[in-house]
């Protein structure tokens, strides 16, 4: 999300931009390498299958909404910085109902 706020800042180097690109394309590749490594300690073996394809179909639905809002909210004339500084309780609010969400299954497949 930092780099995000970078990009606001300082849009008009194209050469910083590009670079700042590279490594968010890099941290957004490598999280998804770690999902597949870290993902079997915390879904229960019958339903490891279905909760890693769910983590990755959020990450590419993700992908493919964020820029598609981002762009339409960009193009009726909201600033950059204002659009990142909106969409930040929304990013923590998904975060939390998706912590919610995953404890309050655990807790069901324990019982």
């Amino acid at each position: 999300m930092l780099s995000l706020l970078v990009f606001s800042v300082q849009l008009n180097d194209v050469v910083f931009v590009s670079a700042i690109a590279a490594v968010v394309g890099a941290c957004v590749v490598g999280a998804q390498f770690i999902l597949y490594g870290v993902a079997p300690g915390h879904y229960p073996t019958l339903v490891r299958g279905t909760g890693i394809g769910a983590a990755v179909a959020a990450g590419r639905l993700g992908g493919i909404l964020g820029p598609l809002v981002t762009s339409e909210i960009l193009a009726s004339g909201t600033p950059a910085t204002l659009v990142l500084l909106r969409l930040l309780p929304v990013v923590a609010a998904v975060a939390v109902a998706a912590s919610r969400l995953m404890l309050m299954r655990r807790n069901y497949l324990a019982d």
